[in-house]
């Protein structure tokens, strides 16, 4: 979770009030640009802090949708729309481990991949980890292949039924 110094600095530093205060500047037409005596740039000024507050309040909700970059608040809605269980609330980044192997096991189901990661062993190029692993002897293979091979063999079969 970030902290409310944390959030100060970024949004110093962001740049989105003096942006969207040129922006806004350049589209006032320039006759009244000339004869401004500082009230019109201080409407401006105030026009462009909404528009910053608004724009980096829709780069956090884009943020939130996603569970890697989420506020910690959000995780349990997440959890809720997957219909997962959560672990305890005093373990944050448990949870948030949780809800994102749920989503790649969501990705995942129903493919070789995942069957043999939950097995206990694990693909060619994929690291083992301990807790996924039911440590049964396992191997991955494609129905349908084995299915054609065996077809295949069987059609051309020397040996002939008595």
């Amino acid at each position: 979770m970030t902290h409310a110094s944390d959030t100060a600095i970024r949004i110093a530093n962001d740049g989105y009030h003096a942006y969207f205060a040129e922006k806004i500047w350049r589209l006032i037409p320039g006759i009244y640009r000339a004869e401004d005596d500082g009230s019109l740039r201080g409407i401006v000024e105030a026009l462009a802090e909404a528009a910053a507050d608004e724009r980096r309040s829709i780069d956090r909700l884009w943020a939130d949708a996603s569970i890697v970059d989420c506020d910690d608040w959000v995780i349990p809605y997440i959890a809720d729309m997957l219909g997962t269980r959560l672990v305890s609330e005093q373990n944050i980044a448990g949870r948030r481990a949780d809800v994102a192997n749920t989503i790649k096991y969501r990705r995942i189901a129903g493919t070789a991949h995942l069957l043999v990661m939950l097995a206990g062993t694990s693909p060619v190029g994929t690291p083992s980890h301990p807790r996924h692993s039911g440590g049964w002897p396992a191997t991955g293979t494609c129905w349908i292949v084995r299915r054609a091979s065996a077809t295949c063999l069987a059609r051309h079969s020397t040996v002939w039924p008595a």
